[in-house]
């Protein structure tokens, strides 16, 4: 079994495909697919990478159980860069969040928010939601590698990373 629930570089080029199915890398196969047109381009970090209008562009994977990590410990870890950071909303990097149940979000805070630029997870099922903030501003137009690690335990913890530096903890 693989340690990695789920792999995707996004560093090639699907969105001709049919279906336009986004390989996960993992022994899982929890393959996702291009919805509401994300565009793929070859300045990536390495190979290339899809880019995201912030509106409604996502990589939709389903819901899986295996990326239900209620009273589980998790990292994610991405790269990106954020082209935009505009407003207060939430710029998502990873999610499975709805009103109805709430798990984890993982995401850059936009710039007219309270802290801004900022990464954050937040954790939760709607009545017992925390979360944490990370210290940096990120800019646009930069490369970033973040990196968010829950620890479940009695009392749980989180800690953030930008760029291989610990950025906060909770």
């Amino acid at each position: 079994n693989s340690f990695a629930v789920l792999n995707m570089p996004l560093d090639t080029n699907q969105t001709g495909a049919t279906g336009a199915v986004i390989r996960d890398y993992s022994l899982n196969v929890n393959n996702g697919t291009l919805t509401n047109g994300p565009v793929w381009t070859s300045l990536g970090i390495k190979g290339g990478a899809y880019s995201f209008d912030g509106n409604n562009d996502f990589i939709n994977f389903g819901d899986i159980s295996p990326v239900d990590f209620n009273q589980q410990s998790f990292t994610f870890s991405a790269w990106i860069n954020p082209l935009n950071l505009s407003g207060t909303r939430g710029y998502f990097i990873i999610s499975k969040w709805t009103d109805t149940g709430r798990q984890y979000a993982f995401y850059v805070r936009g710039l007219d928010g309270s802290v801004p630029g900022r990464i954050s997870l937040e954790t939760g099922s709607g009545s017992t939601d925390g979360g944490l903030v990370g210290t940096t501003q990120l800019l646009a137009g930069n490369w970033y590698h973040v990196v968010a690690v829950y620890n479940d335990s009695a009392s749980p913890t989180i800690d953030l990373y930008v760029n291989g530096v610990f950025n906060s903890n909770g």
